[in-house]
């Protein structure tokens, strides 16, 4: 059995950012690989190496519409804004397992480290057809365990801003391990980060078992104009998952996972104005989710269902906020996939219940047809986040009465040869937000996001380019005004190029003049576009030895991600990988 199947509990093929292979996170079904490039982009495990990325939120950013802003230096709370929603519009999956914050919604993509991933899936649209709450913008889908044969590789690395990593995979039989290592001091006075992530999987053919693990620690340098020296947040978190994979009958399959993720996040400031002060918050979070399969007739046909409960408490040193506060779910849902005439179809709905606000459905069409050299992809769909457990029982500030933030979504796009371009529109409604004349969370904002979107990939043996451009036009409707954070322009390119004994890497950012909130003033500003040029070259004489440097931010531009948060500099590293 090929454990991430299991684990994902879906199948379709996409043609990868170089080549092709499987990609899970598109569908219940096997998707056509003409089709998959207009659906996703996709990292490989041989992407993340040559490009020496140990960043998730490093990743993401060099594909298509994935805006990531990041608060200060590497480490740091950093948010994903997948065309043009919102950050936590976005649903994270570890191995097919949802990973995000219990307490106020959203994942972090700032502190996951690319070791132990055998790769990364986006898929862009509505996915709550599939996968329910917060696949509002798109998916993110980690795969962790190494692919392939027996062996083992060992990175080490150092650098400037007190740069040190070290992380060792080995597989053997139907076992994988992965553990990693992360230490950077920053730029400023407690601006440090440090993190440990370990991942282990075992095969057993029918059924298997994974657990992903992470613990980091990291400093908070200021608040606004006010210095923090003593301001440190921790996190530690862990998921155990165990997929099973049976055959049902003639045609009939069924895959299931069974999962429990806990996680600790703690707060504290010995030296804060107000006095000392501290914070705690634990969650736990149970998930199943069981899918049967039919293939007929040319059609595939997939049904499901879904259920997770969640607990959330919570206390500072005013007292006990959350008391083992929970919510839970429980979700059908259905997929046919197929073509009729030379239309290609994929349909599908889902259905979830919730014990806060009751239920909700969301249907999903997607229907691509040849035109000559090209093809046509017609998609359209709902999607939904729930309110979290702290927006609706928060002390004070909670709203029981919540519902969820929907949106409406429709896009068409062309793939010809090694380009695709996509134009789409997305509509929100029932934004929750923040009201100061009640003092509670309300449904009280609406968005609108128009957008265009293109990519051109090629590839001549090991020689690859990736070109990527993003133009939003996005509205507040209560104000007019643009959303914070989106810029209208935005991109992302890509070289891998060999010559002689040597692999040049080079990949560029560009992110757009933006709207953003002034940390001192909390007025609207506008916040400047920056673009960073990252470089790497590996000596690859040696086929169980490589050596290597890297310079991020090759030009040392000077820029704030997110206003009033400098980000990292010039900074230059090597270190050498050993394989086996």
């Amino acid at each position: 059995m090929k454990l991430a199947w299991c684990f994902i509990l879906c199948a379709g093929a996409l043609q990868a950012q170089f080549g092709e292979f499987v990609l899970v996170t598109a569908g219940a079904a096997p998707a056509a690989s003409e089709v998959a490039p207009l659906l996703g982009s996709v990292l490989t495990r041989l992407d993340l190496e040559e490009r020496k990325i140990t960043g998730v939120d490093e990743a993401v950013r060099q594909t298509l519409s994935a805006i990531v802003l990041r608060s200060g230096t590497p480490g740091k709370a950093a948010s994903l804004f997948l065309r043009g929603a919102e950050s936590d519009h976005a649903l994270l999956l570890v191995d097919g397992v949802p990973v995000y914050n219990s307490y106020f919604g959203g994942g972090n993509f700032g502190d996951l480290l690319t070791e132990g991933l055998d790769r990364i899936e986006v898929v862009r649209g509505p996915y709550s057809a599939l996968y329910g709450s917060e696949a509002v913008g798109g998916v993110v889908a980690l795969f962790t365990g190494a692919a392939g044969g027996p062996g083992g590789r060992l990175d080490l690395a150092a650098g400037g801003e007190g740069l040190a990593h070290g992380d060792l995979q080995w597989r053997g039989g139907d076992l994988s391990l992965s553990a990693a290592r992360h230490v950077e001091s920053g730029r400023l006075d407690n601006d440090d980060w440090e993190q440990t992530q370990v991942q282990a999987s075992w095969d057993g053919g029918p059924w298997g078992i994974s657990l992903f693990a992470r613990d980091g620690e990291q400093g908070i340098p200021f608040d606004g104009a006010l210095v923090t020296p003593q301001r440190r947040t921790s996190s530690r978190e862990a998921t155990l998952s165990i997929p099973v994979e049976t055959a049902l009958g003639p045609g009939w399959s069924l895959k299931a996972v069974a999962a429990y993720t806990a996680g600790r996040f703690h707060f504290e400031d010995p030296g804060d104005s107000w006095g000392y002060t501290e914070s705690d918050t634990d969650t736990g979070r149970a998930f199943a989710r069981a899918v049967a399969q039919k293939t007929a007739a040319g059609w595939t046909f997939s049904a499901g269902a879904e259920g997770r409960h969640e607990t959330v408490d919570d206390s500072s040193v005013f007292g006990t906020n959350l008391d083992g506060e929970t919510v839970s779910g429980g979700a059908a849902f259905a997929e046919a996939v197929g073509t009729v005439g030379p239309a290609g179809v994929r349909a599908g709905v889902r259905w979830d219940t919730h014990s806060a606000f009751g239920s909700t459905i969301n249907p999903k069409l997607g229907i691509t047809f040849p035109a000559g050299p090209l093809r046509l992809h017609l998609q359209a769909g709902t999607a939904f986040r729930a309110p979290s457990v702290g927006e609706l029982t928060f002390p004070h500030s909670g709203n029981p009465d919540l519902q969820p933030e929907r949106s409406r979504s429709a896009e068409a796009g062309l793939t010809a040869g090694p380009l695709v371009l996509t134009v789409f529109r997305n509509d929100f409604d029932d934004l929750i937000e923040f009201d100061y004349a009640t003092y509670r969370f309300q449904n009280a904002g609406e968005a609108r996001v128009t957008g265009a979107e293109g990519r051109l990939a090629k590839q001549w043996g090991r020689t690859a380019v990736d070109l990527n451009l993003t133009w939003l036009d996005t509205e507040s409707r209560a104000t007019g005004d643009p959303l914070l954070r989106r810029p209208e322009w935005s991109g992302s390119w890509s070289l891998t190029l060999p010559l002689k004994s040597f692999l040049f890497s080079t990949q560029g950012i560009y992110v757009g003049q933006r709207w953003d909130v002034d940390p001192i003033t909390f007025d609207r500003s506008e916040n400047a576009p920056f673009y960073r040029q990252d470089l790497t070259v590996a000596l690859e004489k040696a086929a169980w030895l490589s050596p290597w440097v890297k310079a991020e931010n090759l030009f040392n531009s000077s820029y704030e991600e997110v206003l009033g948060y400098p980000a990292l500099g010039r900074r230059l590293s090597a270190g050498i990988t050993v394989r086996w």
